[in-house]
């Protein structure tokens, strides 16, 4: 059995539970109950309408509230900010085209990005924000997990096993949020 591992204080989430490398989801401390952690990428609102961020408001309320049996699933969202910059990087190198990998250009533009990327991330910052948060600015990157989850009782009557019903409240939740453009990505033991 392997404890779950997901990152900086992704433990916190759940830390009593233990994560199933077969099942890939948290097997709760009753033993039979299970639940699953989803990184989430909120969908960009800059410059939307009003219409468009109502739309977005409901296509995300009509998720939490719609994808839901009768029995009480826990949904719980946690963001955490960091400064590690190397998952943004592996990111950026992963967008160049296959033909540009390897140029002389796209080495160089990747060397600076990384170089300023890592000196606004610097944990002292760039500069202290003396007048609204009194904390020094830097660049971090924010990072939202949705945690689900649900303990089934003793009285279980589900027509489906514990994993298999996460399974499919999993898949109709981000089924219904990525409508809205919001990405969710189920989180492994590694991650």
């Amino acid at each position: 059995q392997k404890v779950y591992q997901a990152g900086p204080s992704v433990l916190d989430y759940l830390p009593w539970a233990e994560y199933l490398d077969h099942e890939q989801c948290l097997l709760l401390d009753d033993g039979v109950s299970v639940g699953a952690v989803y990184a989430i990428s909120p969908v960009a609102t800059e410059g939307r309408t009003p219409d468009r961020l109502t739309q977005i408001r409901d296509t995300v309320e009509d998720a939490l509230q719609d994808s839901y049996d009768e029995n009480p699933w826990v949904v719980q969202f946690f963001c955490q900010d960091e400064d590690n910059v190397d998952a943004y990087l592996d990111s950026l190198k992963a967008y160049v085209k296959p033909h540009a990998r390897d140029t002389a250009f796209t080495r160089d533009w990747l060397a600076v990005t990384a170089r300023h990327l890592r000196g606004i991330a610097r944990p002292e910052g760039l500069f202290a924000d003396s007048l609204i948060t009194g904390q020094p600015w830097r660049g971090q990157q924010r990072r939202t997990r949705m945690v689900i989850y649900r303990y089934v009782g003793e009285h279980n009557r589900d027509p489906m096993p514990p994993v298999a019903m996460l399974n499919q409240v999993g898949e109709r939740v981000t089924s219904a949020l990525g409508g809205a453009g919001i990405l969710s990505v189920r989180q492994t033991g590694a991650q």
